[in-house]
């Protein structure tokens, strides 16, 4: 299992739990400034049956069925799901918005989600336009506050919403910005940047 698999299954797994203790919110949905997600999208949580199988209930109520192998958490009025092998978003009606056609996917944020084909990722908008081409070995992280981590050729490096590159690949591992600062590693030492790509924080 590659370093890039298992950030993929981690992602998973954190989705998952944060829906169901925080009643299906997407981590990132309360920090989406144009979030089109509603209250009642919000308190739909995942559930899984014995089979294996996932859908969403809320208060209790199954309100879609438990048909899909692999869910994401709702974000921004889609949630991304998985059924035979193949990934693609529907609303809270069970109603598919964008077809299966995609090898994996990630949430929708900032009006953008990272999809998956043929080995490669990029992002799409709601109307299932390509906006940043498949061309990223991984997608570590979701749009947030503007930038998204993206991976090539195993190292790490921001762009942002347009698929510019705004700070270049060159870390080993790299966290998502809080508070203007991200974690990042390179060479075997850990330290925190900013925006700008500038080191700020344990620089020595």
């Amino acid at each position: 299992m590659n370093k890039f698999t298992l950030i993929k299954q981690i992602m998973l797994i954190i989705a998952m739990a944060v829906s169901v203790s925080l009643v299906g919110c997407a981590t990132t949905t309360d920090k989406i400034d144009n979030a089109i997600t509603n209250t009642t999208e919000q308190s739909l949580k995942i559930f899984i049956e014995k089979n294996g199988k996932f859908g969403f209930k809320r208060n209790g109520k199954v309100i879609i069925e438990a048909e899909y192998d692999r869910v994401y958490i709702f974000s921004e009025g889609l949630a991304s799901v998985e059924k035979k092998g193949k990934w693609g978003f529907i609303n809270n009606k069970n109603k598919i918005i964008i077809p299966f056609q995609y090898d994996d996917a990630f949430i929708f944020s900032e009006n953008l989600a990272p999809v998956k084909k043929e080995g490669q990722w990029g992002f799409i908008n709601h109307k299932n336009e390509v906006v940043i081409p498949f061309q990223y070995d991984y997608v570590f992280s979701f749009f947030d506050k503007g930038l998204a981590i993206v991976g090539k050729h195993n190292k790490f490096g921001f762009i942002n919403k347009q698929g510019k590159v705004i700070i270049p690949f060159q870390y080993d591992y790299a966290s998502g910005f809080s508070d203007d600062l991200a974690k990042v590693k390179k060479n075997g030492k850990t330290f925190y940047i900013n925006k700008k790509g500038e080191c700020v924080k344990d620089c020595e």
